[in-house]
């Protein structure tokens, strides 16, 4: 008996602790600046809650934090390429990405150690309002800036930030960006096991 609560606790513990967790976005970067196209996919779609907001016109950074931990304080810009990426808003239609930053902005929440993919809102943006960065791929025409900085495949926190004309430079407006991507191995053999000693728990009760 004492065994199977031993276990029970542990596999609870552990789902607890999976939660806990911030949420990170995976993405994969390809090719070489400067001398072939360079590319970003993301393989799930993220979902922004906005908690803040923008107005029309004003311009909207997707930020990935910490991408360039040694950022040569330069920024770097890709507005020539083809991209399925697109983003909505409450599920409407879909909008382009306008360009794609390496790092050296550092303004608000936005810092020196980030990129970002910014956008020209067509609309306001309000508290609850949930922005969509779809799943897709991001490829830059022929050369990338000879300096531009290429990021490491990995997993990122993501969130929205303000670059509005008004003052509101880099604050962030929204949560961080959540996936849903298949359950990895680890969480499903997690789970079933936490079920699993709950119901011998309860039936050995």
């Amino acid at each position: 008996m004492k065994y199977r609560i031993l276990i029970l606790t542990l596999a609870l513990a552990a789902a607890t602790s999976l939660q806990g967790a911030p949420p990170k976005v995976p993405m994969d970067f390809s090719g070489t600046p400067g001398s072939s196209p360079v590319s970003v996919s993301f393989s799930d779609d993220v979902d922004f809650t906005i908690t803040g907001s923008a107005s029309t016109g004003d311009f909207i950074l997707f930020t990935i934090e910490n991408l360039f931990p040694s950022n040569d304080g330069q920024q770097h810009v890709i507005t020539s390429f083809s991209s399925n990426l697109q983003y909505d808003i409450n599920g409407g239609s879909l909008q382009n990405i306008t360009g794609w930053c390496d790092d050296g902005y550092t303004s608000g929440n936005v810092t020196g150690d980030d990129g970002y993919f910014w956008v020209t809102l067509g609309q306001n943006l309000n508290p609850g309002d949930v922005v969509t960065l779809n799943a897709g791929t991001l490829t830059s025409f022929g050369n990338a800036p000879a300096n531009f900085n290429l990021g490491t495949s990995g997993n990122y926190e993501m969130f929205i930030a303000d670059a509005s004309s008004e003052g509101n430079q880099g604050l962030d407006i929204s949560s961080l960006g959540v996936t849903e991507p298949v359950p990895e191995p680890t969480t499903l053999a997690l789970a079933g096991l936490g079920g699993l000693s709950l119901l011998l728990f309860r039936r050995r009760k």
